[in-house]
């Protein structure tokens, strides 16, 4: 499926547009643009849920990086959550590609990234 039902509304988002959402979102919390209240860690959380901005994966608990978040506050941020607050399926698949993309895992040229930050000769 490449378009999801948003909360609160009936507006499509496409995979594509997940992607890129994703992405500008990270960058701008790596870059301080969105702050860490905005994007919120529960101290309960699990630290294998924890990610790193700008990437998609988590960092070894020794490297202290500024910028942690977590796919369900992420999604949250995006409105991209179902009704108990957890991310879509749709968002964490959008997210898991881009996960996938950081660690090489493209094989071959992919023609529905053509003009989007995820271009082979983009990354």
């Amino acid at each position: 499926m490449n378009s999801v039902r948003t909360r609160g509304g009936d507006s499509k988002i496409t995979a594509a547009f997940y992607r890129e959402m994703i992405l500008a979102t990270l960058r701008a919390l790596a870059d301080g643009k969105i702050t860490a209240e905005e994007m919120a860690v529960a101290e309960d959380t699990r630290k294998d849920a924890i990610r790193y901005a700008p990437g998609f994966g988590p960092v070894p608990l020794a490297v202290h990086v500024p910028h942690p978040y977590t796919i369900d506050a992420l999604a949250k941020f995006l409105g991209a959550v179902r009704d108990d607050g957890h991310a879509t399926e749709d968002f964490k698949a959008a997210f898991s590609a881009l996960e996938l993309i950081e660690e090489g895992f493209r094989v071959g040229p992919c023609t529905c990234c053509a003009g989007t930050a995820f271009e082979p000769t983009r990354i």
